[in-house]
């Protein structure tokens, strides 16, 4: 049970960054979808009240590209600055670059996904499909509750994602349990 603990715990650490980028680029992406959605009646528009409707959405910008850069001086952050927890505490909570702060969200995200993972591998030490299933549930929530708290808005997608593993769970559970057993007359 110790070593499965400390195990998640590390990935829940890790992911826990990636939460991080979820966070930040999931209500962007969004927004850029909208954006290219809007543009032929942009365009219209233009014509008509004359606006300028050159956004540059030719770039690509999703969960991979482009590389985490501060949102101030655009340093890119390298692969040591990347290190869940200890990189905030090592920079001060400041970018390398420009100094300017950086969100104490981003540990607070890591360490919750830590601690929740670490708490889900001590109850389902034993039950490996329950324990990636509750884990990537905690996930989710932390997602979509720092999503709401940063940005006042919460996304389909991960609502979807939530509402899917929460169904492999019930069907999960409800399948190893008796109930269901007496309820179809087998047991």
């Amino acid at each position: 049970m110790t070593l499965t603990t400390i195990i998640a715990t590390g990935l829940g650490l890790a992911v826990g960054s990636f939460l991080n980028v979820v966070i930040y680029r999931l209500p962007i992406m969004a927004k850029r979808n909208a954006l290219k959605n809007a543009l032929p009646h942009i365009k219209e528009l233009h014509k008509e009240v004359n606006l300028d409707p050159n956004f540059d959405l030719s770039k690509p910008f999703n969960l991979n590209v482009p590389r985490s850069a501060c949102p101030i001086c655009n340093h890119q952050i390298t692969t040591i600055e990347n290190v869940p927890v200890l990189s905030w505490l090592v920079l001060t909570g400041k970018c390398s670059g420009c100094k300017s702060p950086i969100s104490t969200r981003y540990p607070f995200v890591e360490l919750v996904n830590a601690m929740a993972w670490g708490a889900i591998a001590i109850i389902y030490y034993n039950q490996t499909y329950l324990l990636i299933l509750n884990c990537l549930l905690a996930s989710t929530f932390i997602c979509i509750m720092a999503t709401k708290i940063d940005r006042q808005e919460v996304h389909n997608s991960l609502i979807f994602q939530f509402l899917t593993l929460s169904a492999l769970q019930l069907v999960y559970v409800l399948s190893q349990s008796a109930f269901v057993e007496k309820i179809m007359g087998i047991g």
